[in-house]
C-alpha cells in the first residue's frame, strides 16, 4: 500500500485512522483487478468509505500518486519499488500477513491493524478440468524441479517474487481461499460483475 508524500500519514495506523476519521475524504486509486480489490478490501475491514478514483492501470495511478493527485494505491511490489526507491512515495505496509514479504521484509502489514487482511498477487498454472492425475502430477513435480534450481529462484526473489511450488492440493486450497476472502470482500462492498 502506497501512500502519496502530500497524504499527512506516515504509518498504517495513522493511515488507518484517518479513513476512520473522515469516511469518503481519503483517495484510493482503482487500477482494476488486484488494485481495486484492494481499495474494496480497505473499506471493507476498516469498515469505512474511500473516495475510489478509477485509473486505467497501475502505472497512470502510480503517475497521480507521485504528483500527489491521489492518496493511496496498492500497486505490486515489483512496479512500487522505483516510485518508492525514488522518494516520491512512502510505502506504508504490505498487503501480506506477516512480515518479511519480498521486496520489503520491514514494511508492517495491513493486518497488523485490520486482522485477517491480505492481498497477494500470485501466479499458477492451471490445465483443463479431466486433464489425467498422471499428467498433472509430472507437469507439477517438474515445475517445482525448476523452481527449486538455484538460479531460478534467485531471479524470481530479485524481481521481488516468492517462489512457493507445492502441490496440486495446496493450490487448489489456496484458490479456495482467495475466492472465499475475496468473493467475501466483493460482496460487503456491493462490487457486481459487469
Amino acid at each position: 500500500m502506497l501512500a502519496s508524500q502530500k497524504f499527512a500519514a506516515t504509518t498504517i495506523q495513522d493511515a488507518i485512522a484517518r479513513i476512520k476519521a473522515r469516511p469518503g475524504s481519503v483517495s484510493c486509486g482503482m487500477t482494476g483487478g488486484t488494485g481495486s480489490i484492494g481499495c474494496q478490501a480497505l473499506q471493507v475491514f476498516a469498515k469505512s468509505k474511500l473516495l475510489e478514483v478509477p485509473y486505467r492501470g497501475v502505472e497512470p495511478a502510480t503517475v497521480a500518486i507521485m504528483a500527489g493527485d491521489i492518496d493511496l494505491v496498492f500497486s505490486f511490489s515489483i512496479s512500487a519499488a522505483r516510485p518508492i526507491d525514488s522518494g516520491r512515495v512512502k510505502a506504508l505496509a504490505t498487503t501480506a500477513l506477516k512480515r518479511g514479504s519480498l521486496p520489503f521484509p520491514e514494511l508492517p502489514t495491513i493486518s497488523e491493524v485490520l486482522p485477517g487482511f491480505e492481498l497477494l498477487g500470485w501466479s499458477g498454472v492451471m490445465v483443463p478440468a479431466g486433464t489425467p492425475a498422471d499428467i498433472v502430477a509430472r507437469l507439477n513435480r517438474e515445475m517445482n524441479a525448476v523452481l527449486a534450481l538455484p538460479e531460478v529462484s534467485a531471479r524470481l526473489k530479485a524481481g521481488g517474487l516468492a517462489p512457493v511450488g507445492g502441490t496440486a492440493e495446496d493450490f487448489a486450497r489456496r484458490l479456495k481461499v482467495v475466492e472465499e476472502v475475496q468473493g467475501k470482500v466483493l460482496k460487503d462492498s456491493g462490487v457486481t460483475p459487469q
